[in-house]
């Protein structure tokens, strides 16, 4: 049961991980074309 449960918690986390990674850099891509026209 213990063993589960881990499995669970490590399972949550990669899939948080491999969600946070796209939109962090959706995000960043957002920023970079809101200040491309700045920095030019």
């Amino acid at each position: 049961m213990h063993i589960f449960s881990d499995l669970c918690i490590k399972h949550s986390i990669h899939s948080i991980k491999s969600i946070k990674i796209p939109s962090l850099m959706h995000i960043l891509s957002k920023i970079i074309a809101t200040f491309a026209p700045f920095l030019e």
